[in-house]
């Protein structure tokens, strides 16, 4: 069946999340198109960031002054992290989702030009035989002339992807066989792009979502605690330089947690050393 894309509800009312964090100024939910469902996305998104932004009051209001600093902010923190933990947990869903819906829409252009599987063994040796065949003769053209042999022809392009050996390029193979899955359904083209436009959609809507968790952290003079590496399995790098940018953040941010632990190995040891020389210090005084 070819593919059609959603109707869209011109008339549909916008969803609350836009209201309830508009002060945050992140959301743009008014640009979305109207195909693209995103409701699902929206309604766990509210709850979590509800949940979140109670998560933070109660922390920013704990009374902590009995405890140093340092022992204050680890308290303070752990309740911050489970909570953007948890949004995360949310956000991953989505996105995941989404991508896997890139990838089935590729799967299913591939498979209009997969190899047919025959449960008879007689019809296997046979349609292997006839493969063999067609592969010899595009190994005996001249390779100026292969692709044009071989575009548009399902039987030679199928031989290809059995063939034991690359007589093609893998990627320009893969080129041949969306072609040819085009040319025989178009919708199959747009099926694909619709499946890249939800995927963005939803990706920019968890960053958007993500950053009002963020900015009330900001807002409330509160680190974040969620680590680089924990962000970047959700929001991963799409281009080289965002790769490179992301393995510096992970990177700086090891260094800084190694830093701080040799640090509080260091007092630790420190203030071993301290009670040991007043302990001497002490027991001379008694002699």
């Amino acid at each position: 069946m070819a593919y059609k894309r959603p109707v869209g509800d011109l008339n549909k009312k916008m969803h609350p999340i836009q209201e309830e964090f508009a002060p945050f100024e992140m959301l743009s939910l008014q640009t979305d198109q109207s195909w693209i469902n995103l409701d699902d996305l929206h309604d766990d998104a509210r709850y979590a960031l509800s949940s979140f932004l109670s998560m933070v009051k109660d922390a920013k209001q704990m009374d902590l002054s009995e405890y140093k600093d340092d022992v204050a902010k680890a308290k303070r923190s752990a309740p911050i992290l489970q909570g953007r933990k948890a949004l995360m947990t949310y956000l991953t869903k989505h996105i995941s989702k989404a991508k896997s819906d890139v990838a089935a829409a590729a799967n299913a252009i591939l498979r209009v030009t997969e190899p047919e599987t025959h449960g008879d063994a007689t019809k296997a040796l046979l349609a292997e035989l006839r493969n063999q065949e067609i592969r010899g003769i595009i190994r005996a053209t001249d390779p100026k002339h292969r692709n044009d042999l071989v575009a548009g022809n399902l039987d030679f392009i199928r031989a290809l992807v059995n063939a034991p050996d690359q007589i093609f390029d893998k990627d320009h193979l893969t080129n041949l066989r969306r072609q040819f899955a085009f040319q025989n359904d178009p919708s199959l083209e747009l099926m694909e792009r619709d499946a890249q436009a939800v995927y963005r959609a939803v990706r920019k809507r968890c960053g958007e979502v993500n950053a009002i968790s963020t900015k009330a952290l900001i807002d409330s003079k509160m680190d974040d605690p969620l680590s680089p590496e924990e962000y970047f399995k959700v929001f991963t790098p799409k281009t080289d330089s965002e790769r490179i940018y992301a393995d510096k953040r992970v990177l700086s941010w090891q260094r800084q947690q190694d830093a701080a632990a040799r640090t509080k190995a260091f007092e630790a040891k420190q203030a071993g050393v301290n009670l040991e020389i007043g302990a001497r210090a002490e027991r001379r005084l008694r002699q």
